[in-house]
C-alpha cells in the first residue's frame, strides 16, 4: 500500500484538477474567439452548422468530407462530371500543382467553391485576380456582405462579429462575374468559367461560421451563395485541406495535434504528465539498504572429486578404482535400463543393446574388460585408462 501511495495521490490531484476545470468551463460563458472554420467545431467561428446543412441543399447528392490535396481526393475524379467540392480555409495558399488539378477538375464539367480570407500570389496570377487581405485578429467587430443582381435579388446581410476576409480586383473584367460584395461595394464573391465547369472564389469565409448563420436572416445568404452549384450534382465534398496546409512539405496533422487544440484536453494531459513525473521521481529513491558483494559460491562437489582423484593417484590403487568404476557402471545399468547385472553374458549384452541403442561390439568390449579385471589381482594404469574410455563413451552416447 505504501508503494502505491504516490500514484494514488497523483491520480487524486488529476481528478481534482479535471473537476475544477470542468466546473469552471460550465460556469464561465465567455465568448470563444478562436477562428477554426472546421466542420466539427460548434464554437462561434466553427463551421458545424454549414457542413450539416449541405444534405438539405443537395438532396440528390452524396455528401462527404475530405482533407486531401487537390488531385488526391477520395470520392472525386476529373474523369467524371457533375461533382462539386467546397474548400474552406483562412488562407488558400494554393501552389501551381494544386491549381492545375483544380482547373482540370473544373474543365471536366465540375464545380469548385473556394472560400478564404487570403489567396496566394500564384492563385491570383493564374486566375487573373488581385486581392486585398484583412486580418481576422485585427478586423472590425462586424461583417456585412451583399449579393448583387441579376444573379441574386439584392440584399444585405450582417452580424456583430469578426470581419476578416478579402476583396478582389480584376485584371480581365470580362472573364470574371461578380456575384457578391462587401459593405463598401468591393467584390468578395466572383465566378470564373473554365471549360464545362465553374470556379467560385469567395472572400468572406466567416459568413459560413456558426455565429453568422445563426443570426436572423443570415441562413438565406448561405443558401443563396451555394445555389450557384446546380442541385443535380451527384457528389458534394466538404474539404478542409487548406485549414491544415502549411508552407513547405505538406503533412496531415496528427491525432495528438488535433486533440491538443482543445484546451481542456491539453490541461488534463499536462497535469497527468506532471503527476507521472512526480511518481517516477519518488520511485527512484532506493527503498532498501545497500547489499554488500556476495562471494561466488564454490563448487563443493568439484572439490570433492578433485580431492578423491588426487587420493587415488597418490595411492596408485588402480584395482580399487577400477572396482568402484565397475560398480558405478552396473548400478547405472540397473537404475537406468532396469536390467539385472548378476550374470554378464550374451543375453545381457543383447538386452542392454536393445534398451540403450549402444553398439553391441562396444558393449561386448566393456563386459569383457569388466570380467577380465575381476579376475586379476592388480590393474595397471593402461588397463584402467582403457576401462575409463569405454565407460565414458557409453555414458556420453546413451
Amino acid at each position: 500500500m505504501k508503494r502505491r501511495l504516490p500514484l494514488l495521490i497523483a491520480l487524486a490531484v488529476v481528478l481534482v484538477v479535471i473537476v475544477i476545470a470542468v466546473g469552471r468551463g460550465k460556469s464561465s460563458r465567455s465568448f470563444d474567439e478562436r477562428v477554426t472554420l472546421r466542420r466539427d467545431d460548434k464554437i462561434p467561428y466553427g463551421c458545424f452548422a454549414a457542413r450539416h446543412l449541405l444534405p438539405t441543399l443537395f438532396p440528390k447528392a452524396t455528401v462527404s468530407d475530405d482533407r486531401s490535396m487537390p488531385g488526391k481526393w477520395t470520392n472525386l475524379t476529373a474523369a467524371n462530371s457533375g461533382q462539386a467540392v467546397i474548400l474552406i480555409g483562412r488562407d488558400i495558399n494554393a501552389d501551381e500543382e494544386e491549381l492545375t488539378e483544380l482547373l482540370d477538375f473544373v474543365r471536366a464539367g465540375n464545380y469548385v467553391f473556394l472560400s478564404g480570407g487570403d489567396f496566394s500570389y500564384t492563385f491570383n496570377r493564374k486566375l487573373g485576380l488581385m486581392n486585398s487581405t484583412f486580418d481576422f485578429a485585427s478586423s472590425d467587430d462586424s461583417l456585412e456582405v451583399e449579393l448583387v443582381e441579376p444573379r441574386f435579388p439584392h440584399r444585405v446581410y450582417h452580424y456583430a462579429g469578426r470581419n476578416g476576409g478579402t476583396v478582389f480586383g480584376r485584371n480581365d473584367p470580362d472573364s470574371v462575374q461578380v456575384l457578391g460584395t462587401n459593405e463598401m461595394g468591393r467584390p468578395n464573391f466572383v465566378a470564373l468559367r473554365y471549360g464545362n465547369g465553374l470556379l467560385f472564389v469567395h472572400g468572406a469565409p466567416l459568413a459560413f461560421s456558426n455565429y453568422f448563420l445563426l443570426q436572423p436572416g443570415n441562413l438565406d445568404y448561405f443558401e443563396q451563395v451555394l445555389s450557384v452549384i446546380p442541385r443535380d450534382v451527384t457528389q458534394v465534398v466538404w474539404n478542409e485541406y487548406y485549414l491544415s496546409k502549411r508552407e513547405g512539405p505538406q503533412e496531415e496533422p496528427n491525432w495528438l495535434a488535433v486533440l491538443l487544440r482543445h484546451e481542456g484536453f491539453a490541461w488534463g494531459l499536462g497535469v497527468l504528465l506532471a503527476a507521472l513525473l512526480l511518481y517516477a521521481f519518488s520511485e527512484m529513491r532506493r527503498r532498501q539498504r545497500w547489499i554488500p558483494p556476495y562471494e561466488r559460491p564454490r563448487n563443493e562437489s568439484l572439490d570433492f572429486v578433485t580431492t578423491l582423484g588426487r587420493l587415488y593417484y597418490d595411492k596408485r590403487d588402480h584395482s580399487d578404482l577400477a572396482h568402484k568404476m565397475t560398480t558405478y557402471f552396473l548400478e547405472h545399468v540397473r537404475a537406468q535400463y532396469k536390467l539385472s547385472t548378476e550374470v554378464l553374458d550374451e543375453d545381457f549384452i543383447r538386452r542392454l543393446r536393445v534398451r540403450s541403442g549402444y553398439p553391441e561390439e562396444d558393449l561386448r568390449g566393456i563386459v569383457d574388460t569388466i570380467q577380465t579385471l575381476r579376475n586379476e589381482q592388480s590393474v595397471d594404469a593402461n588397463r584402467l585408462q582403457s576401462l575409463y574410455r569405454r565407460l565414458e563413451s557409453f555414458y556420453q552416447n546413451t
